[in-house]
């Protein structure tokens, strides 16, 4: 996993500017809770938003 998410960052050449401590301290501040018939995301941090557009992850859809 360090390894794939340091390979996004060097891709995005941002590697001057993002570290993959950085990124995952960022990324583990989102929570997912599940209950009997609901999953839903804990608020997304605009940071965390940022980072996950500039590293082309997609993986917190914009909510409509």
């Amino acid at each position: 996993m360090y390894y794939s998410i340091f390979v996004l960052i060097r891709t995005a050449d941002f590697t001057s500017k993002l570290s993959v401590k950085y990124v995952l301290l960022k990324f583990s501040r989102v929570y997912k809770t599940v209950s009997e018939k609901k999953e839903s995301l804990s608020e997304i941090p605009s940071s965390v938003e940022k980072i996950d557009m500039l590293l082309g992850t997609n993986i917190f859809l914009k909510r409509l």
